[in-house]
């Protein structure tokens, strides 16, 4: 009886412990490890068991990341087409806006250039003494200012081709910033440039792009109230686009602003600074580029602006290489 209670016992513990490990498994608990205590058939039991719940343990693992990485990439991919959809909505508004303005612009050209014209004649009639001249000439110079917005909306909605040349984009950022720097508003400004060597060309307009630019360092000086740091680089992405960012650490852009900036007549200037069309004009050239421009911004930090252009297919090896 003595030696049948042993033997017992020696398998009725193991038993209990593999009983109640794999409830823990069968719970969940993949942690459960049997003890391994002797060198019989048990034994080889409760190491395979303790295998299996290793192997469970890691296929969790492996699924618990696979399932996050699945996450963030869902995530990613829903990003980006929120992103496409308003790009989409943003050409769509701004291509019937265009064609509004457009259709505006001539019909306010042709009454505003008689008013010019009438005014100036009665000027040249009016002594230099005349209480009137003052009044007249507010009105030629209002009349002026009226004037540039319609060249502006023309400019806005014009749908000409672009220029077919090879630009070099580091060359062209080179020109617009040699000028600019003779202007007294960047006398106080820290240029940092950060050209990539030997980017591929460009197909476009070289004056158009020299306009963008100009628009966008412009603002960027203007946020940082003609002092701090401005940074232009230049580089080919992996997309084989050619990219230029232009970075200031002006005043920034509200959050609630940013969708807007592009917008005609949109501004986020002081009153009677700006018309609120240079960044539209920007936007549509580099569209009609085939390219895109967007922007980050932090309030009180600053703000970047890109622009991506798409590179000539016969460049794009040699840049990669």
């Amino acid at each position: 009886m003595g030696l049948s209670y042993v033997i017992s016992r020696r398998l009725s513990v193991p038993i209990r412990q593999l009983v109640y490990a794999s409830r823990e498994v069968a719970g969940g608990n993949l942690d459960t490890q049997v003890a391994v205590r002797s060198n019989d058939e048990l034994a080889e039991l409760a190491s395979a068991f303790n295998h299996m719940a290793s192997a469970l343990r890691q296929m969790r693992g492996d699924l618990e990341e696979w399932g996050n990485t699945l996450e963030q990439k869902v995530k990613q991919r829903t990003e980006e087409l929120v992103a496409m959809q308003t790009r989409v909505a943003q050409s769509e508004r701004l291509a019937s806006l265009g064609m509004l303005s457009a259709g505006v612009a001539h019909e306010i050209n042709n009454p505003l250039g008689g008013i010019l014209a009438l005014t100036a004649l009665t000027l040249e009639d009016l002594q230099q003494d005349d209480p009137s001249r003052a009044n007249l000439e507010e009105v030629v110079a209002q009349c002026e200012r009226c004037r540039e917005i319609v060249k502006g909306l023309l400019e806005f909605s014009r749908q000409s081709e672009t220029g077919a040349e090879q630009v070099d984009v580091s060359a062209t950022v080179e020109e617009t910033l040699r000028l600019l720097q003779k202007q007294a508003f960047f006398f106080n400004v820290k240029l940092v440039k950060d050209f990539a060597p030997g980017l591929p060309a460009v197909v476009g307009d070289k004056s158009q792009l020299e306009q963008v630019f100009m628009n966008i360092i412009v603002n960027a000086v203007q946020a940082m109230e003609e002092k701090g740091t401005l940074t232009v680089v230049t580089r080919f992405t992996e997309d084989e686009f050619v990219e230029v960012s232009i970075s200031d650490t002006g005043c920034g852009i509200p959050a609630d602003r940013v969708d807007h900036i592009f917008d005609p007549f949109y501004s986020t200037k002081m009153g009677g600074e700006g018309t609120g069309l240079g960044l539209s004009i920007a936007y549509g050239i580099v569209t009609r580029h085939q390219g895109s421009i967007s922007v980050e911004s932090e309030v009180g930090k600053g703000s970047t602006f890109i622009i991506r252009l798409p590179a000539m297919p016969q460049f794009t090896s040699v840049a990669q290489a």
